[in-house]
């Protein structure tokens, strides 16, 4: 079988639709677009890094806030355990002067009871 010279590969060729100019100025409206995206992404860079501060100083400030607390109810749970104790010395020394106050009196009433 012979191929014949119409096979469908024709030599093909590129008309020129466009001059030089509409490329040129199709080029130009790429870059300034990408320039104008690449504005807005640095805005939208600067903002994120804006709140990524402001995030940090409120960390910050609330991890201060809460070691001043715990530093403070620290001293608030001490005190009170002092004072704990405290009580606990003084109610043991209260029923250990009952004590004595009652047998003082029995001894008193045995003194007298003895006259």
């Amino acid at each position: 079988m012979a191929q014949s010279s119409t096979s469908g590969t024709s030599s093909r060729r590129h008309p020129r639709d466009h001059d030089t100019s509409s490329i040129t100025s199709s080029r130009i409206a790429d870059i300034a677009e990408w320039e104008a995206n690449e504005a807005l992404r640095q805005r939208e860079l600067e903002e994120a890094k804006g709140r990524a501060a402001q995030m940090e100083k409120t960390m910050r400030w609330w991890s201060d806030c809460t070691a001043n607390w715990r530093e403070k109810w620290s001293k608030v749970r001490n005190e009170r355990n002092k004072a704990r104790d405290e009580c606990k010395q003084l109610r043991t020394k209260l029923e250990s002067l009952l004590k004595e106050s009652s047998t003082n009196r029995r001894e008193k009433r045995g003194f007298r009871n003895a006259k």
